[in-house]
């Protein structure tokens, strides 16, 4: 995903923060690119796959849509809840906060988004649910990211 991708994720997410009930960081040094690389593309395996449906795309501007099986989300009209997921990989030393609080998480966003563009090696964003008539419970979300705080 391209730098301005990155700014203008991050921007949105610190303007809707009262949206926001849940929150977690989490990271990991690498001594190698290769090893870096292959962990990026694990973790956005695992993240993607926590999924019901993927129904859209977007890489290296490609953008690629799929209808949703409405046979498989009989959870119409329930509770529904947003995923966002960032998968970052960054050159060099960058640790976000642990996230306990808005406060704490203002700052690993801010953190993230002054990421110098020299630095940033991936970033994918990710989220369910995706298409009209998809849902995401919150039992759904706790029981998928069980390191999710509060705030």
């Amino acid at each position: 995903m391209h730098t301005r991708s990155r700014a203008d994720t991050v921007t949105k997410l610190l303007r809707n923060m009262e949206y926001i009930s849940y929150a977690a960081t989490a990271g990991k040094v690498f001594d190698n690119l290769d090893e870096c690389e292959q962990k990026f593309n694990q973790v956005s395996l695992e993240e993607r796959s926590k999924f019901k449906e993927e129904t859209f795309s977007n890489v290296d501007g490609r953008r690629r849509t799929r209808a949703l099986d409405v046979s498989s989300s009989p959870d119409v009209g329930l509770d529904t809840w947003l995923c966002c997921t960032l998968v970052v990989a960054v050159e060099g030393k960058f640790k976000l906060p642990k996230v306990n609080s808005s406060a704490d998480l203002k700052k690993a966003l801010t953190l993230l988004g002054s990421a110098s563009p020299d630095t940033l090696l991936a970033f994918e964003l990710l989220w369910t649910p995706q298409a009209e008539g998809d849902s995401y419970s919150k039992d759904e979300l706790l029981g998928d990211f069980p390191t999710l705080a509060l705030l």
